[in-house]
């Protein structure tokens, strides 16, 4: 099959990985493990706190093992628990490997694309990562999984990309395309290194100045995209 883009490097959480379902499973089953029942409010304060987190880490300003501890820090001080932040921090991580929940067309649009070669470039923790790709049932589509702990750097960092590019063979620029839901990481990165990017929008939020190759707001619409049509 003659396709525009052979190479299609996937962002994982919030693009193919429904990273929000992993999160609220993981997050109340600690929760209640040790004796906190979470309620919205609770899980909304929990979500937005990891979110500036992340972000900090896409700016290089904390590491990721400071994420994993200080949500953990932060909690256990704003309810005042006197469990100890390290066995929260190492319960989480064990319930979010669990988190086996895809999004809507993600298998679908891998198996219409058995031409292409498919790898995943995430800034998440490995172990975790890995196990819930293999739990979701995709993990057979992807050729490599590029892990920014292994790469040592993250997205956007144009290091990351430069990483998985030097891992491909036969890796052609021209005719690859990144695939992801964040402007800061998936998108700027790419840009930043002159990988066509197609920015997955389900909600249509404004992109600001930055303007994507292509932005679709389903995952099969990347189908015409990646074809050529």
């Amino acid at each position: 099959m003659d396709m525009k883009y052979k190479f299609l490097l996937w962002d994982a959480d919030d693009t193919l990985l429904d990273f929000k379902a992993s999160e609220r499973q993981a997050f109340c089953r600690t929760m209640r493990a040790f004796g906190v029942e979470p309620d919205e409010e609770l899980c909304r304060i929990y979500h937005d706190y990891n979110k500036s987190l992340w972000k900090q880490f896409e700016q290089k300003r904390i590491t990721r093992e400071e994420i994993r501890l200080q949500r953990f820090v932060y909690l256990a001080d704003l309810l005042g628990l006197k469990t100890d932040p390290k066995v929260l921090a190492e319960r989480y991580v064990q319930e979010l490997s669990e988190g086996f929940f895809t999004l809507p067309g993600a298998g679908q649009v891998l198996a219409a694309l058995p031409d292409c070669e498919h790898y995943l470039l995430t800034n998440g923790i490995t172990e975790v990562q890995e196990k819930r790709l293999k739990g979701s049932g995709l993990a057979g589509y992807f050729r490599e999984v590029f892990v920014s702990e292994r790469a040592g750097a993250q997205k956007p960092d144009p290091r990351f990309f430069e990483y998985a590019f030097s891992q491909i063979p036969g890796f052609e620029l021209g005719r690859a395309l990144m695939i992801g839901d964040s402007l800061s990481a998936d998108m700027a990165g790419a840009r930043g290194v002159g990988l066509a990017c197609c920015w997955f929008n389900p909600e249509g939020k404004p992109a600001g100045d930055f303007r994507p190759d292509f932005e679709i707001r389903t995952l099969p619409e990347v189908l015409p995209i990646v074809l050529g049509e």
